[in-house]
């Protein structure tokens, strides 16, 4: 199993063997140093053989070194220069997708991945958690984040049915929000702090940080499925 790190722009991401890195949600706290004592949320059955065992293991230990690249910080960048990036993310989305057609965006080109819309509208509802997240730890004293599993959201709420131009107003909307609140707040304010339901204690720096780096990890991918369509005409 190879991982490539790749660097754009001082924001890393993630790939394995060549392919996106998604696993962002595991449905369980237990972070008893904060007081938050061990719940099992999920619908998983417990693992009955050691192969099973020794996958989720596996899982685990991916899902955490992905976690650690997108929640790290980055000592070199400045709070002034990661509100700048932060809201960097607007045009580079638009960019990504601008111009393509409504048949374009609804063509899954890339065998076993997803379209066009249903990247944006993963990204736009991932940008909720976000949004709350900064605005949250911003407002509260050390509040609760509680991580999605987001397959489920494309499971269950058909992504690909979703419109293009609301998901881009809707990622405009929630980082222009938290950008304009980001850029009124003092130095201090950074080092708040908040607990995540998989990570602990993080940031409100890494917190915007890892809103960077998640639309980051996906641009590449929304390029791919652009140059495989541009590729297929004839």
């Amino acid at each position: 199993m190879t991982f490539v790190i790749h660097n754009a722009q001082k924001f890393n991401s993630l790939i394995r063997d060549g392919v996106a890195f998604y696993l962002h949600g595991l449905n369980a706290v237990h972070l008893p140093e904060f007081g938050w004592p061990g719940i099992d949320l999920s619908n998983s059955v417990a693992c009955g053989t050691q192969r099973k065992a020794a996958n989720q293991e596996r899982s685990l230990m991916q899902h955490s070194e992905y976690m650690a690249m997108m929640q790290g910080d980055d000592g070199a960048l400045g709070n002034a220069e990661l509100v700048a990036a932060y809201e960097q993310g607007v045009d580079d989305l638009r960019s990504a997708v601008a111009g393509m057609t409504p048949e374009q965006v609804l063509a899954r080109p890339v065998p076993g991945k997803w379209s066009t819309v249903e990247c944006v509208g993963h990204i736009a509802d991932t940008e909720i958690f976000f949004t709350d997240r900064i605005v949250r730890t911003i407002a509260m004293d050390r509040p609760l984040l509680m991580s999605p599993d987001e397959k489920l959201y494309i499971e269950r709420l058909d992504y690909q049915g979703f419109d293009l131009d609301e998901q881009l107003a809707l990622f405009t909307a929630l980082r222009r929000h938290a950008a304009r609140i980001l850029r009124a707040q003092p130095p201090e304010a950074w080092s708040r702090t908040a607990v995540h339901s998989e990570s602990g204690l993080l940031t409100l720096r890494q917190l915007v940080l890892q809103a960077v780096r998640h639309l980051r990890h996906h641009l590449p991918f929304l390029a791919e499925k652009r140059a495989a369509l541009e590729a297929g005409q004839p």
